[in-house]
């Protein structure tokens, strides 16, 4: 069978605020920023066949509020004349961006700002579908090591085994190449928090991932986009630390270029006729309810412990508060029956030629998504996380047991209750049968 030829479009746009803004990832930090250390982008690229147009954006933010993306992405999909289930917004998960998102104490978002974030993300789009031409894709894998398991020495300390610290190994790559042999686009995968430069920085920027990307994007070409599309990094930290300065974190982000300059782009098996697919579907996630008498009995030690701590402890004295105030407003709402039951998320899966990408919402444990690879039997699944709107982690079930800063204490800061254990399954289970039932769809010539 023969198809229409595969059409890309990229393009990028700055969404540096011109003002100053609060940042958004860590809850210790001072506010407001105090400067720019690198521009951040948006970075669309389109995919048409002929019949599917999809649209996905790399945003370096940290994540976006579910109503905010579910509205954005019908938006974009009617300026692009496409299904909203096919528009994907991924988040580089940068911990140094302008805050989007309403989380408890790690910075307010700003009205003026969240309108011309939107403005610069539909005009974008518009420059990527301007730019469609016809394409080949080509994917290629290459070793990289960026993180490590941040949870590994909490497994030791309960007895757990010893170097039990899964981390992603691989960098994978997609590219679009024009007719002339020009690299027009190439999407970068791998899992790592963005967080090497720590609570301390106040200046804006894509921390590494953002920093290779406009490296490597002025390495190829002046017009070439180059976008990061973050993994399942929920448990995954930079080796490196959280603490680096600028220069230690540019040459962190170095790795991420040297490998990509190993990768070679040139095979008769490039793929330039696809039919692309796209499946999407809303899952329930079952959070898991606290009782009247827990939220007291919490409310009560967080008292003792905040009147225990020196007042010139000022980190840990806003620690200890935001989540006293987190389950004080949570006490009320249960008196009032308001607790939600379930979290709505949604799961989005895409042909793309070589590569399958599986986006999910929220902050998945990395240990997740190679389950769903393994199932799944698909070597070229890419799993991508901080997708189409964000609510907190996703540990696993083993994670849940352990407990740590992930289960015992970051859902207080996303404003939701914790997850049930069994939440993880049933996004693996759902995760699954959403590929399984894509795998007669896929044609490639």
């Amino acid at each position: 069978m023969k198809h229409t030829p595969l059409q890309v479009g990229a393009a990028r746009i700055d969404i540096t605020p011109k003002d100053a803004v609060e940042l958004s990832g860590f809850a210790v930090r001072e506010q407001p920023c105090v400067g720019v250390l690198h521009p951040v982008s948006a970075r669309a690229v389109v995919f048409d066949d002929g019949s599917i147009r999809i649209v996905m954006l790399s945003l370096e933010l940290l994540e976006l509020p579910r109503d905010f993306a579910n509205q954005l992405r019908v938006e974009i999909a009617e300026q692009a004349g496409t299904d909203t289930q096919h528009v994907c917004l991924s988040c580089t998960h940068t911990h140094a961006a302008p805050a989007v998102a309403h989380l408890r104490g790690t910075g307010r978002p700003d009205d003026w700002y969240l309108a011309y974030l939107v403005e610069q993300i539909k005009q974008v789009v518009r420059l990527a579908i301007d730019r469609l031409s016809p394409s080949r894709l080509v994917s290629r894998e290459t070793p990289l090591r960026m993180g490590i398991n941040r949870r590994a020495s909490l497994r030791t300390d309960l007895g757990g085994p010893s170097g039990v610290e899964p981390t992603d190994q691989v960098l994978r790559s997609l590219a679009a190449i024009d007719d002339d042999g020009r690299v027009q686009f190439m999407a970068l995968h791998h899992a790592c928090h963005p967080v090497c430069l720590g609570a301390a920085n106040r200046k804006i920027s894509g921390d590494f991932c953002g920093i290779a990307c406009n490296e490597l994007e002025g390495r190829i070409d002046s017009d070439a986009v180059v976008i990061f599309l973050n993994g399942c990094a929920g448990d995954i930290n930079p080796s490196v630390g959280m603490a680096c300065s600028p220069q230690q974190t540019h040459e962190f982000a170095m790795q991420m270029l040297d490998a990509v300059s190993s990768l070679t782009f040139e095979s008769s098996s490039d793929v330039n006729g696809v039919e692309l697919v796209v499946r999407h579907q809303m899952i329930g996630l079952p959070y898991r309810p606290d009782t009247k008498a827990g939220l007291e009995r919490k409310t009560a030690n967080l008292q003792q412990e905040l009147a225990e701590l020196s007042s010139a402890d000022t980190q840990a004295v806003r620690w200890v508060t935001l989540q006293l105030d987190y389950y004080r407003d949570t006490l009320e709402a249960s008196e009032r029956n308001e607790l939600p039951t379930t979290c709505e998320v949604p799961i989005q899966y895409m042909q793309l030629g070589p590569v399958n990408l599986l986006t999910l919402a929220g902050e998945v444990f990395y240990e997740i998504g190679q389950q769903i690879k393994e199932q799944t039997q698909q070597p070229a699944l890419w799993t991508v996380a901080y997708a189409n709107g964000g609510f907190g982690y996703i540990p696993t079930r083993e994670a849940q047991d352990e407990g740590g800063y992930e289960v015992d204490h970051a859902h207080c800061f996303y404003n939701q209750p914790r997850l049930e254990p069994a939440a993880a399954d049933q996004l693996v289970r759902s995760s699954v049968a959403l590929i399984e039932s894509s795998r007669s769809s896929r044609t490639i010539i």
